[in-house]
């Protein structure tokens, strides 16, 4: 399967930390792998379980294209184990939070989540959120959408 990663770059500052919930709803534009169809705005969220027709697996987000022939499914990953072990993220324990020190190490591009894909691919994410930011002095706002510009101040 495919996997694609969400990566963020973002500057902080007075910033400790942007954490992203395991069960976020992501929300993301979605294109099946020819290009042809999109779908706008659909909702992903790790928690929610969808049996994958004619397997034993299960998903997170389950949709037919037309005139497909089996059914395009995206699966969550939140964490790295052993079986979603990525070769480019080898020193990734788990994904979720976007650190300030982290950023100064590999150029402000930070893996947030990844995306396990089969027949579909994800185009555009919507920084919906709500996201949770720490600040340098302990202080931490909860509940924090990110979805107008893009941008957030205190």
């Amino acid at each position: 399967m495919p996997s694609f990663g969400l990566f963020v770059k973002a500057e902080l500052e007075n910033v400790e930390k942007i954490v992203f919930a395991p069960d976020l709803d992501w929300v993301l534009d979605i294109t099946d792998p020819g290009g042809i169809d999109t779908r706008e705005r659909v909702i992903v969220n790790s928690s929610n379980e969808e049996e994958v027709p004619n397997s034993k697996g299960t998903t997170n987000f389950l949709v037919k294209w037309d005139g497909a022939k089996q059914a395009s499914y995206l699966t969550v990953i939140n964490e790295v184990t052993r079986s979603t072990s990525f070769k480019d993220l080898k020193d990734m324990t788990h994904f979720g939070v976007y650190p300030q020190e982290q950023c100064k190490v590999v150029d402000g591009w930070v893996p947030i989540v990844v995306f396990d894909c089969r027949g579909l691919e994800p185009s555009n994410w919507h920084p919906v959120g709500p996201f949770e930011i720490h600040g340098t002095g302990g202080k931490v706002w909860s509940d924090v959408d990110l979805s107008e510009d893009g941008t957030w101040y205190d």
